[in-house]
């Protein structure tokens, strides 16, 4: 199988720590956290930012990096089962064509997520649940790769060397008890380097959905960009 270290991208989450591109070549990791299995506990378990980042994150906010893979095999991560509720199953961004599955995951003793699978995306359960009940940010990761199929591709207009999606599009995310429906009002784009300083990012909103992955429009370059797409919940159960 061809390995595409370099231009497989993915979005990641992980405390206190920002990595450079390419720093955890190889390391993959994602899990749930919660209260009796469930998510959602109200206040992340994750360790606070240290006080030497002046500007940075609210306490137990996550980082977005990337450590590229070579396949579709997870070394160090783990998928969660069985499912919970609130906890999404697949996310469909139609306006764009993106219809991917959706695991479980926690964050890894070194609190770093690295999604171990390149088709599939990974719902950070350290943070909130889909739909009302939820009282925190949920976080939805996933690959992109600039020379192959990649679960997040979608997300972006390498084209355009920005982002394919617009605010008022739908994003459907699939849960035990039915679908729930979000309308995209945003999407952003930051350098690795400043992530910490992107408060947005780390409030802890009910209702509030965030994709991410890394920007990767360069094949012959680690990205050093993450792409984010904001939603917002409209009600709630669509379907069961």
């Amino acid at each position: 199988m061809r390995k595409i270290w370099r231009t497989l991208c993915a979005g990641l989450l992980a405390v206190v720590v920002l990595v450079t591109a390419g720093a955890l070549l190889g390391s993959n990791r994602p899990g749930p956290g919660g209260t009796g299995g469930s998510a959602d506990p109200g206040t992340p378990s994750a360790k606070p930012v240290p006080a030497s980042l002046p500007g940075g994150p609210p306490p137990g906010a996550p980082v977005l990096d990337d450590a590229p893979v070579a396949s579709s095999g997870g070394g160090g991560t783990s998928r969660v089962t069985p499912s919970v509720p609130g906890q999404p199953l697949r996310v469909q961004l139609p306006g764009v064509g993106l219809d991917v599955r959706v695991y479980a995951s926690r964050l890894p003793g070194d609190r770093t997520f690295d999604p171990p699978t390149v088709p599939d995306a990974f719902w950070v359960m350290d943070f909130g649940i889909a739909g009302p009940a939820s009282r925190n940010t949920v976080y939805i990761a996933a690959h992109s790769s600039s020379v192959g199929p990649a679960a997040f591709n979608p997300l972006l207009d390498r084209g355009a060397l920005g982002g394919a999606v617009h605010a008022g599009q739908k994003i459907l995310v699939t849960t035990p008890e039915g679908g729930y429906s979000y309308t995209v009002t945003g999407s952003a784009r930051y350098v690795k380097t400043d992530i910490l300083g992107a408060r947005k990012l780390w409030e802890a909103v009910p209702g509030r959905l965030v994709l991410v992955t890394c920007f990767q429009y360069n094949h012959r370059a680690e990205s050093d960009q993450n792409f984010v797409v904001y939603a917002q919940l409209d009600g709630g159960v669509t379907r069961g």
